[in-house]
């Protein structure tokens, strides 16, 4: 087994819980564990459910061709996630292997090892339950890491492992869902779109740009290294150069398809610097789910892109984020005194209250946007910014 130092496995879960925020790092935080046990591919899926139903799938030194044949034909057919469902394993926490869910022999017998695994180099599987069947704010999720036909079995120092950093995987998963949600619960009209101090855009089935908030237009009039063009068929956004752009459009491409052959991955960012040094603007899209209440001349939206200036200081609102989550009249200032750089110390001395009060409501902060980190509730406050 892979061996992995303390400072190795702390950098690893600083990893994934910055990927809450950037979900960008995901696919490096994915192969960190695949390299953490000693696999030689992983996946991070929702088994139950395709993109027709929310789910999503994350893979790591899969090729195309092989989620292509899975999602197409052999999700159907998966038996380790039969077994997993038939003996209600499908609980948070819980880590597997290959012959706990299914013996061996029946594996090597069946069409699913020879018509796709055995293809794909794949024999092995470790799994973990990062949400399991009774979460009400999360589809089912597993993280599954895999070896090749000629591998050895994965063995407890493994389970252990994954076993360590599935909490980790729950929490950042469960934030970035969280702010997800309120990002999109925020943003119910065109109208509301207006008001929000970050860039807005929304994307129709055909990649083209079906509507944009005034902050979305003012830092595409500015920002060089990002603008909508216009060819002939609508409004397209454009990077810096040719290849720029291809990125782009392949990034865009992955936001707006449905295909039931290709699971949506999770949202993730892309940055755009400008051509003069002038700091990036980052691009974050997320799916629209079907009863989301945008309605644009144009046509029906799909996605919706979140760009932020990188350039303008973070200008959280903590009212906005109280009123989502149900904080008190004492935790919205907290928040918004936090946001404003202040630290726990400060806030402490100004009111004339103690420090543990003030980490007390921040507790309670943390528990109700289901963060775990002032700098994830401080993220969340900026995103929600009206403009003032």
């Amino acid at each position: 087994m892979t061996s992995i130092t303390t400072r190795q496995l702390s950098k690893l879960i600083g990893l994934i819980h910055d990927a809450a925020l950037t979900p960008a790092l995901w696919p490096d935080a994915l192969d960190g564990i695949r390299q953490a046990l000693a696999g030689s591919a992983a996946l991070l899926l929702t088994p139950l459910h395709g993109p027709e139903a929310g789910g999503f799938a994350i893979p790591n030194k899969l090729s195309a061709e092989t989620m292509a044949r899975y999602a197409e034909t052999y999700h159907r057919l998966d038996l380790w996630t039969q077994a997993g469902e038939s003996r209600q394993l499908f609980t948070p926490g819980t880590v597997v292997t290959d012959e706990a869910l299914v013996p061996r022999e029946d594996l090597l017998a069946s069409p699913y090892y020879r018509e796709f695994l055995a293809p794909a180099n794949i024999s092995r599987l470790c799994t973990s339950v990062v949400f399991g069947q009774s979460d009400p704010g999360n589809l089912p999720t597993v993280i599954s890491i895999y070896r090749g036909i000629d591998a050895k079995p994965f063995g407890r120092r493994e389970k252990n492992r994954l076993r360590l950093l599935t909490p980790h995987l729950s929490r950042s998963l469960g934030l970035m869902f969280r702010l997800r949600d309120a990002e999109n619960k925020l943003a119910a009209s065109l109208a509301a779109l207006d008001k929000l101090a970050c860039g807005i855009v929304l994307f129709g089935r055909d990649g083209c740009v079906v509507h944009t908030n005034s902050a979305a237009a003012e830092l595409l009039k500015g920002n060089e290294g990002l603008w909508l063009t216009d060819d002939g068929g609508g409004h397209r956004l454009a990077a810096a150069n040719q290849e720029a752009t291809k990125r782009l459009d392949k990034f865009i491409e992955s936001a707006v398809s449905t295909s039931a052959t290709a699971f949506f991955p999770v949202p993730h960012s892309m940055p755009f610097p400008g051509k003069s040094g002038r700091p990036p603007s980052v691009l974050s899209i997320s799916p629209l789910p079907s009863d989301h209440g945008f309605e644009t001349r144009a046509c029906q939206a799909v996605a919706i892109g979140f760009l932020f200036d990188t350039m303008l200081p973070g200008q959280g609102d903590a009212q906005m984020l109280g009123e989502i989550y149900g904080l008190t009249p004492a935790e919205i200032r907290l928040t918004s005194e936090l946001c404003a750089g202040w630290s726990i110390a400060s806030i402490a001395a100004f009111h004339g209250v103690s420090a543990e009060t003030l980490k007390s409501q921040l507790k309670s902060i943390f528990l109700k946007t289901g963060t775990h980190r002032q700098i994830d509730v401080e993220r969340m406050a900026s995103v929600l910014a009206i403009k003032k």
